[in-house]
């Protein structure tokens, strides 16, 4: 059984916690009876959209793709996530590494702040390289000189 679990549910005035799912939550704190536990409370998003997906992989990777030159997708979305989401990880032998944890899980929030640290990051590393927006349908219009 995994030692994590989320319980969702919500908060009211009186500061009482109502889960969406009694009988999930009461299986949960039993399954830990006897011991001692940790309990992390954090707000709620939801977690990101396929339209976000949809972006980041038709938009974000395949500039920085383009940009670089590289034809496989799979592999800027591992140098991203090393560069944006990693983690540094200790082996037994004392080595560190450094690996891209998954953005599967990131909520909403979060997913626009990873692709916002790539888009700086591409104006000032890739020579001004500009991911535009979601919602612009293409580069920004400059005025030009009179």
């Amino acid at each position: 059984m995994s030692s994590d679990f989320d319980i969702y549910g919500t908060v009211d005035d009186d500061g009482k916690f109502t889960p969406k799912d009694a009988g999930y939550f009461k299986m949960v704190f039993k399954a830990f009876r006897g011991q001692e536990i940790v309990i992390n409370v954090k707000k709620w998003f939801e977690k990101r959209s396929q339209k976000q997906n949809r972006y980041y992989w038709g938009v974000v990777v395949a500039a920085v793709a383009d940009f670089i030159g590289e034809d496989d997708h799979d592999a800027i979305h591992d140098l991203l996530k090393r560069k944006f989401n990693g983690r540094i990880i200790v082996g037994s032998n004392g080595e560190e590494e450094l690996i891209g944890l998954s953005t599967t899980k990131m909520n909403r929030k979060e997913f626009t702040d990873y692709i916002d640290r790539i888009q700086r990051w591409a104006v000032t590393f890739c020579g001004g390289l500009y991911i535009r927006n979601p919602n612009e349908d293409e580069l920004p219009k400059v005025k030009e000189a009179a």
